[in-house]
Formats: C-alpha cells, structure tokens, sequence
C-alpha cells in the first residue's frame, strides 16, 4: 500500500519506543472501506483476534477449566457479543495491569516459556494483527517483540578481514 495524502487514513501509528537510543515506530495497515475514521479496539479485535485467535488457540487451554486456568488469562469460549466484550476486556485488563505483559503475551505466543508452545509466528497476520491490538490497548512492545526481523541482527558488526581469515584457518 502507497501512503498518500488520499489514503493515509488507512495507517495507523501503534505505539512510539525508544529503545538503545533509537527510535522505533510500529504502523499497522487496517483496511476499513465501510468506515475509514479510526478503529478502535473493540472492532478490531472482533474482526482479527477475537475467532482467530482467543477461539482457535487460546481457549484450547486459558479457560475457568482449562489447563492454564491459574493464569491471569481466562476466557471464554463461544462467539456470541457478550463473550467477545468479556475476552476483550479480560485481554485489556492484562495488558494495562502491568507494563511488561505486552511484550510477555508476544513471548508466550510466540512460545517462550509458554506451556503450549508456539501459538503464533512472528510474520504471520495473526501475530501481527495481535501486535496491532496490543497498541490500541496502549501496550508498550520492545523492537524485538515487533516481528521485524531487523532487530534479530541489532548489535551485530562485521568482523575486521584480520579476524575473519582466522577463523578460517
């Protein structure tokens, strides 16, 4: 997509970090012809998260019953309004109770330290319609929480020929 001055309604400024003296924006493209002023959470997680992600993944376990059921994430199964409002605002709860659990929900869906492993893929849609969610909450996520690959090589510097032709030999 081409940011104009004719569709920049269509972008999104989720959240602004400054991290290692470096500043990172992360953007997200929400396609809403029907209605092109902002979106809000609640929209967004019932058209991206709530059935494609709490529904299909989460609630095999993050339930009152579940096997995570002593976790501070607990939904509800079915897809009815009241139950998408109650996950909504179950998932807005954790994310405003503590400032670290933004990027600790991108880990653990991610698969670290999660016990049911990898639920998401940092490139995939769903991983990032979940980054974009996180930022309409007001979710602060670090650069490597945000599925760009550039930060996997941050801090990473080419080794001088010198050093190089050594470990060749």
């Amino acid at each position: 997509m081409n940011v104009s001055a004719s569709n920049d309604q269509e972008l999104r400024l989720l959240n602004l970090n400054f991290v290692n003296k470096e500043t990172f924006f992360n953007f997200s493209c929400y396609e809403n012809t029907s209605n092109p002023g902002a979106t809000n959470g609640v929209s967004f997680f019932t058209d991206k998260v709530s059935s494609q992600i709490v529904q299909q993944k989460c609630v095999n376990c993050h339930t009152a019953d579940g096997v995570a059921s002593e976790t501070a994430l607990n939904f509800q199964v079915g897809t009815d309004n009241g139950i998408k409002s109650n996950n909504y605002s179950v998932l807005e709860n954790f994310i405003n109770d503590d400032a670290s659990n933004a990027n600790r929900l991108l880990e653990k869906v991610r698969g670290v330290s999660h016990g049911g492993g990898v639920q998401l893929q940092s490139g995939s849609d769903d991983y990032q319609n979940m980054l974009a969610l996180l930022g309409l909450y007001g979710g602060s996520v670090n650069s490597d929480n945000t599925g760009n690959i550039a930060g996997f090589w941050q801090g990473v510097r080419y080794a001088p020929p010198e050093q190089d032709r050594k470990s060749v030999v």
